[in-house]
């Protein structure tokens, strides 16, 4: 879902150079002011485009100082979106500033993340807790015909299984490409109508990153991560009903293990390979239904939200011609936990300092925690500026330090719970000589 792509998208008045996938585009602003586009190696119409933007966006609004060190482009797998389905859309991060950040993936639809969609599922932070992460809101604007209250919507699809969230580094230069599915719904042609708009639309997001205890991360450890607002480019993007064959659905309720419905469930509707269709919510009667679909093999999921435990169940179904119409019980049971990968685990910060306050590195961590039936045990390394990440399960972690000439120090460390992240600065009083 992820790729991790080479320096590019240089900005400033200085070479410009865009290599997904080994795929890339030059730009070299010369002397005169002019701008000439040179391909070396492009196969897709896509790149072209892509390319494109770049030369448009620089130094324009997308790559301007005013929004920080953090770049976003966006990119569509295909222009023409069939209803049920969602948009396959690549965004295309970029670090123009010479210091690392720590960007948040995966990025997650800014209603959820707020807990709009849900009142019973919300990001926000209990006592003691931590909340955050980064975010998309849609943006879609009809090219013509639409009343101009009347507003299309859209929004970023869960992942279907348990999250496992992570906290990379973005290196000065670098570039990092996550795929998202957006469910993109049409505006009305009027408020007295309730006729669909199809046809052209221009597709856009906005990229935001917080967190409840970002500002004091940052100045506690020293730290860069991004938090901020950002906004990319537009795409063209071809809103097309479901065809007149596309007459099958899949239907069913997610129940708990005594036979009782489970209100807002989060179910995902997939292909064979597992990417993500439709999403919905279960209603009171724990009831899900997805319709206008064609033939073939999908995949079922639920899960329950915010849950601290991998919750999740899942079903496959078929329609065929003689069966267009499916139908699956989901039956959520607590699960027997004896794996950590079970449970919730959320990105720590570690910073070693020695006793004068400078940063350590080469500092072997070793982090274990127990449940008495679960153990977990995560190990990593401090880097050149001190800090490594850490996925840890939130509560109480035992940490031993470890370099090479200084005797083991332990520490103790307690997770805060909760989404986002945490952080813990520790002084290794034995410095390498």
């Amino acid at each position: 879902m992820y790729s991790r792509q080479p320096a590019g998208l240089l900005a400033g008045g200085k070479d410009i150079a865009y290599s997904p996938r080994n795929e890339f585009c030059i730009l070299f602003h010369g002397r005169d002011g002019a701008r000439p586009l040179t391909m070396l190696k492009d196969r897709t119409t896509m790149r072209w485009l892509l390319c494109l933007l770049i030369l448009l966006s620089a130094p324009s609004a997308a790559f301007s100082a005013g929004a920080g060190d953090l770049k976003i482009l966006i990119s569509i797998d295909q222009p023409t979106v069939v209803a049920p389905f969602p948009a396959q859309v690549s965004l295309h991060l970029h670090n123009s500033g010479t210091q690392p950040l720590l960007i948040y993936t995966p990025v997650r639809d800014a209603s959820v993340v707020s807990g709009a969609i849900n009142p019973f599922i919300s990001d926000q932070p209990g006592p003691g807790s931590t909340s955050g992460g980064s975010a998309l809101a849609v943006h879609l604007i009809p090219l013509k015909g639409a009343d101009p209250d009347e507003t299309a919507q859209g929004r970023v699809l869960e992942i279907a299984g348990f999250p496992h969230p992570r906290l990379l580094t973005l290196g000065p230069g670098e570039d990092w490409e996550e795929r998202v599915a957006l469910q993109l719904s049409p505006a009305l042609e009027d408020q007295n109508s309730a006729k669909l708009l199809w046809g052209s639309y221009k597709l856009s997001v906005t990229y935001t990153a917080s967190y409840s205890n970002g500002d004091n991360l940052n100045r506690i450890l020293g730290a860069d991560i991004w938090q901020g607002k950002i906004e990319s480019n537009s795409v063209g993007v071809d809103l097309r009903p479901p065809p007149g064959n596309a007459a099958g659905s899949v239907s069913g309720s997610v129940v708990s293990g005594d036979t009782q419905p489970v209100f807002g469930a989060l179910v995902t509707l997939s292909d064979r390979s597992e990417q993500a269709l439709a999403q919905s919510l279960t209603q009171n009667d724990g009831r899900f239904r997805f319709p206008n679909l064609p033939e073939g093999f999908y995949w079922v999921t639920a899960r329950r939200e915010g849950s601290r435990e991998d919750l999740s169940v899942f079903r496959h179904v078929e329609l065929t011609t003689s069966e267009p119409a499916g139908s699956v019980q989901l039956v959520m049971l607590r699960p027997d936990l004896h794996r950590p990968e079970q449970l919730q685990h959320k990105p720590v910060l570690i910073r070693v300092l020695d006793s004068n306050d400078r940063p350590l590195s080469d500092v072997a961590l070793d982090s274990t925690w127990s449940s008495g039936t679960v153990l977990d045990n995560v190990k990593g390394q401090t880097g050149t500026d001190g800090t490594a990440v850490l996925k840890l399960i939130p509560g109480r972690n035992y940490l031993s330090l470890k370099r090479k000439g200084c005797p083991k120090q332990d520490e103790r460390i307690d997770v805060a719970p909760g989404t986002g992240i945490d952080g813990f600065k520790l002084v290794f009083a034995c410095t390498k000589r």
